[in-house]
């Protein structure tokens, strides 16, 4: 199964089972039926420890098949981590929490299946991380408070994922305002320098602006210090260098004009 793995590349996964992968696309019946019987050919046990035995750069091949099986049968993926011996994992892993992409990936891979055995895995492993990305706090964003009381950095902005970032400030936000708050003012320089840095293509779809008016919703002082941080000459002429995906030209311009009016940019 170790090898098997490597079959599914980006046309594999593109061409044969439909997947969009860089967005914009909607799998065809024909696509549909392929990835079906994909999905019901994978060994779930040998899948399962093929994610323990393998090399930890073999996880960012492992996450979209996860996906894929996710996509087409829940009760399979639910049962492939179910099958998981978390134990070897978190030895094959212990070296792994420093490497942004990689520790992320796998625990996707796990809260993909089982979302309980994802939060457990963050919580037992609390001593190994270093910094705790964004999508650790959606997994657990109690966990996330504890480590930010220990004086471990927390990043809302891992990576280019808007996403994730809207998903882990709510979440931290749902939980504890006033912590929130605490973290956002530990992240004010960086937000301002991301948002400075936007284009187009960060507006192809609508979290990056959520982003920004959840900061405003949670605070208006700390919002504006924010605001009060942004290149505004480096955001105009940042716009054009993104790719706005075919067919959303409309919607990417309208959430610039709310964007623009946001942070008072004429």
């Amino acid at each position: 199964m170790l090898q098997a793995i490597y079959l599914f590349d980006f046309k594999f996964l593109a061409y044969i089972c439909g997947m969009s992968l860089l967005g914009g696309h909607r799998a065809t019946d024909n696509e549909k039926k392929s990835a079906q019987l994909v999905v019901s050919a994978i060994p779930e046990k040998e899948f399962a420890e093929t994610i323990v035995k393998c090399q930890p750069r073999d996880w960012h091949t492992i996450h979209p098949i996860m996906h894929l099986i996710a996509r087409y049968d829940r009760e399979k993926v639910k049962r492939i981590v179910d099958y998981i011996d978390v134990n070897r994992l978190t030895e094959k892993a212990k070296d792994c929490w420093g490497q942004c992409r990689e520790i992320i990936e796998l625990c996707d891979i796990l809260y993909t299946g089982n979302y309980k055995v994802a939060k457990s895995f963050i919580k037992d492993n609390m001593n190994k991380i270093q910094i705790m990305y964004s999508f650790f706090v959606i997994i657990s964003p109690q966990c996330a408070i504890e480590a930010f009381d220990k004086g471990i950095k927390i990043d809302l902005l891992t990576e280019h994922w808007w996403d994730i970032s809207f998903g882990a400030l709510q979440q931290l936000y749902k939980i504890d305002t006033n912590k929130t708050k605490e973290i956002l003012l530990k992240n004010v320089s960086k937000i301002s320098e991301r948002i400075s840095s936007v284009s187009a293509l960060d507006f192809n779809d609508k979290y990056c602006l959520e982003f920004i008016k959840l900061i405003q919703k949670i605070d208006t002082g700390i919002f504006d210090i924010i605001i009060d941080g942004l290149d505004i000459v480096k955001i105009k002429k940042n716009w054009g260098n993104g790719a706005i995906h075919k067919g959303k030209e409309k919607q990417v311009e309208k959430r610039r004009e709310q964007f623009y009016k946001l942070i008072d940019c004429k």
